[in-house]
């Protein structure tokens, strides 16, 4: 699986970039990038597969570039999934450390029932599901806020 998230991290998204894609139904054998984060010289990549029981799991990989501007192997990261009950897209609301009350909003598709979203230290969000309906945007539950504490 460290061959696929490095093949997703030398693909070259940008930070920010809408990098999940309609894919098809996960078979067995194959995991797949189902997205990637890049910001500067730091990685990750999330990648979904079928466990031998068909249940979907999802794996966490990440890696920093080297001299040269190669990517190293990435290494797996253990953890969890903290989540909300998806809908067509979400909106993030980053908050900067250096400026706390200054935000940034930004909505993103979803294809799967996973995104990615990294925070650095110190940096904080608030994520909101969203469902579409005509022309209008249903928020829904209460948001997710997620933080990183200081180093």
């Amino acid at each position: 699986m460290a061959d696929i998230a490095g093949t997703a991290l030398r693909s070259g998204v940008p930070l920010g970039a809408r990098t999940a894609v309609k894919r098809p139904p996960l078979d067995a054998g194959t995991p797949q990038a189902a997205d990637v984060w890049i910001d500067g010289d730091l990685g990750f990549v999330l990648l979904l597969h079928r466990r031998g029981d068909g249940l979907m799991a999802e794996e966490l990989y990440y890696s920093s570039r080297g001299e040269g501007g190669v990517w190293e192997r990435p290494e797996h990261l253990s953890g969890g999934i903290v989540g909300v009950e998806t809908a067509d897209l979400i909106e993030i609301e980053r908050f900067s450390p250096a400026l706390p009350e200054v935000s940034a909003l930004s909505g993103r598709d979803l294809t799967g029932p996973l995104a990615l979203l990294v925070l650095l230290p110190g940096e904080r969000a608030r994520v909101q599901a969203v469902r579409r309906g005509n022309s209008s945007l249903t928020r829904l539950g209460a948001p997710l806020e997620l933080h990183h504490p200081e180093r």
